[in-house]
C-alpha cells in the first residue's frame, strides 16, 4: 500500500483537469491494485506508473512526479459547527487564523474541540478531516 501515495484531486490539479475527466481515463485505461487504488471511506490514491499512464492518455509530455502537496495535518479547535451545510465547519488554527473544514456531518462537532485536519491541496483556507468521527456530541 506504500507505493499509492498521490491523491486523485492533486493529479488532476497538476493535469488542470477536472476530477470527473480523470476518473473516466482513470475507469477505462488503469488497472486497480496497480494503478490506483481506494479503501472505503479514502480518497483514491495513483502510483507513479498509474500518473505516467495517466498523462501519456492525456498527451503530457513533461513527467509529473510523485510529490506530497506538503501539508501535514493539524490541529485544529472548532469554533463554530452549526453551519446550515452540515458537511462543512467552522475552525482556529494554532494561529488563531479561521479556515473551513470539509466533513461528512458536524452534527456531533461542538465548539471547543480539538480536531486534526489536512489543508486541501488547491485552497488555503479549506481543510480536510482526519481521522474517527464523533459518535456522540461533544465525544470521540
Amino acid at each position: 500500500m506504500s507505493d499509492f501515495t498521490t491523491r486523485e484531486s492533486d493529479v488532476a490539479l497538476k493535469f488542470g483537469l477536472s476530477k470527473q475527466t480523470l476518473a473516466r481515463v482513470r475507469k477505462r485505461h488503469l488497472t486497480r491494485g496497480e494503478h490506483w487504488e481506494q479503501q472505503p471511506g479514502f480518497p483514491i490514491l495513483y502510483t507513479q506508473s498509474g500518473i505516467d499512464l495517466a498523462a501519456s492518455v492525456f498527451n503530457i509530455n513533461h513527467k509529473v512526479e510523485v510529490q506530497h502537496n506538503g501539508h501535514e495535518p493539524e490541529e485544529l479547535t472548532v469554533d463554530w459547527a452549526n453551519f446550515p451545510n452540515n458537511r462543512i465547519l467552522r475552525a482556529k488554527t494554532s494561529e488563531k487564523r479561521v479556515v473551513h473544514v470539509r466533513v461528512k456531518n458536524n452534527v456531533n462537532f461542538v465548539p471547543g474541540m480539538t480536531i486534526r485536519a489536512k489543508q486541501h491541496a488547491g485552497n488555503n483556507n479549506v481543510y480536510e478531516y482526519i481521522g474517527r468521527y464523533p459518535r456522540f456530541r461533544g465525544r470521540f
